[in-house]
């Protein structure tokens, strides 16, 4: 979902054909982003499939394929917001936001910043679920010596979930102050 969000919301103010998409993501990312051109065209087709994009212009010269600038359509203006509006309302982790986030600006920010509260909140909740539940963590049944990894097992779960916590708490600042950036 995230490589079509991307597609949609670089559409959203001009027509663009999909190398110039695929140039545009990974200068965006800083080549982070690894994308190849079937998963580019394979996702483009399937919006167009969907009725989200229109082929615009199709540029032909000698020697070359025929090059198709695409725009998106008013159904996929809807689709692309449903899409940033799903992936904020229940994150898997951070990176599933990052597309999104570069197209929060197209969607309503209030709705983006009590979707995220209510993710820190969730996150917050499992995370004193675990702890509680390894607090009192004894060991049975393991074999002798493994004691300490069971130990750093659980030491990295929590580390990772407080960490996701915290990254979810700063882009909630982050987006505040575009909030307030943006009145």
């Amino acid at each position: 979902m995230s490589l079509q969000i991307y597609i949609l919301g670089s559409l959203w103010h001009e027509e663009r054909h999909p190398y110039d998409i695929k140039k545009r993501i990974l200068e965006n990312t800083s080549n982070t982003v690894s994308i190849t051109d079937g998963n580019l065209y394979y996702n483009f087709d399937a919006l167009y499939k969907k009725g989200y994009l229109e082929k615009v212009e199709t540029v032909q010269s000698e020697g070359h394929p025929d090059k198709s600038n695409y725009a998106i359509t008013e159904s996929g203006r809807e689709a692309l917001k449903d899409m940033i509006y799903k992936s904020f309302k229940h994150p898997k982790d951070i990176r599933s936001l990052l597309a999104p986030l570069f197209f929060v600006k197209l969607v309503d920010i209030d709705r983006i910043l009590y979707m995220l509260s209510e993710a820190i909140e969730q996150k917050e909740q499992e995370l004193d679920e675990m702890k509680k539940r390894t607090a009192s963590w004894q060991p049975q049944n393991v074999e002798a010596g493994y004691e300490e990894c069971y130990a750093f097992l659980i030491r990295y779960g929590q580390s990772g979930r407080q960490h996701e916590l915290d990254n979810l708490k700063d882009l909630l600042g982050v987006i505040q102050r575009m909030k307030e950036e943006l009145s």
